[in-house]
């Protein structure tokens, strides 16, 4: 623990003593086998999704952007365009079989958003320390987590928000070079 204090009393122990960065080999494999593992081939029913689902297939079949064969204007057409292009790859029915594939895009925009979330700490100067316990937040996460496995746009839309808190913090420290370099 070191040596005592000037006043007789040790110090007291970091928060985040107890963090190694060794951990980083047992963390990293952990997360991907947790988020893993909740993947299925299942819809997990709700409203929005259903929505999502039915523009996507109406634009994988080459309807048009239409909702119960009539023109839609409410939800933009970004993740629904995303959704067509699963559905075009493994067909139209969302059947058990063909899910599969929009799950493990979600999962991986929830892994892909931990890694985001690495950075942006990362380039917010972190410790070693601070920052394993931030990226471990955000990866054990109960909300991330149960919307990686859901067909909904938050986990993409928080994906795109964390990117771009990470472009504008590189950008206003590129001092005149380009941000990605």
């Amino acid at each position: 623990m070191g040596s005592p204090e000037p006043d007789g009393q040790r110090p007291r122990p970091s928060l985040l003593g107890w963090f190694r960065v060794s951990h980083w080999r047992w963390f990293i494999p952990l997360v991907v086998l947790l988020y893993a593992l909740g993947l299925n081939n299942y819809w997990r029913v709700s409203r929005d999704s259903a929505l999502y689902l039915s523009l996507g297939r109406s634009l994988a079949e080459g309807t048009g952007y239409t909702f119960n064969h009539k023109p839609h204007k409410m939800v933009l057409p970004g993740f629904p365009v995303m959704i067509a292009g699963a559905m075009r790859l493994t067909g139209t029915d969302c059947v058990p079989d063909r899910m599969l594939l929009i799950n493990v895009m979600m999962t991986l925009c929830g892994l892909a958003c931990i890694g985001v979330s690495y950075l942006l700490l990362k380039e917010l100067g972190l410790r070693r320390r601070a920052l394993f316990a931030g990226v471990m937040m955000v990866g054990l996460s109960r909300e991330l987590y149960f919307y990686s496995h859901m067909a909904l746009t938050d986990v993409p839309f928080a994906l795109l928000v964390l990117f771009g808190l990470y472009a504008a913090l590189r950008m206003l420290r590129a001092d005149g070079r380009p941000f990605w370099m």
